[in-house]
């Protein structure tokens, strides 16, 4: 089973090579997935207080386009468990991709 939802997946890969604030984590997810996932943010926002509660982000206020916003960072703990958990993501695609394509 898998440690994370997908949301706090997209985030940590979202945050894993620059900081964001969360709209623009938001635009990147968007844009990433050609439109196909726009996350409200009553779904993002719980996952990043999540993320950080665990210590695996961490964020800071910081001004940006002229207004100071909670930028995100990931912290090395964010790091060991992104690489753990697309490896745990990649065998349950893999697997659900069998079982849907059998019969």
């Amino acid at each position: 089973m898998n440690k994370f939802s997908f949301i706090e997946l997209a985030i940590l890969r979202m945050l894993e090579n620059e900081a964001l604030h969360g709209y623009g984590m938001s635009a990147k997810m968007q844009q990433y997935s050609d439109g196909d996932l726009n996350l409200p943010a009553g779904s993002l926002y719980p996952a990043l207080h999540k993320l950080e509660r665990s210590k695996l982000i961490e964020s800071s206020l910081q001004p940006v386009g002229g207004r100071k916003r909670r930028v995100y960072t990931i912290t090395p703990a964010g790091h060991t468990a992104l690489e753990k958990e697309i490896s745990s993501w990649n065998v349950m695609v893999r697997t659900m991709s069998a079982l849907l394509e059998a019969a």
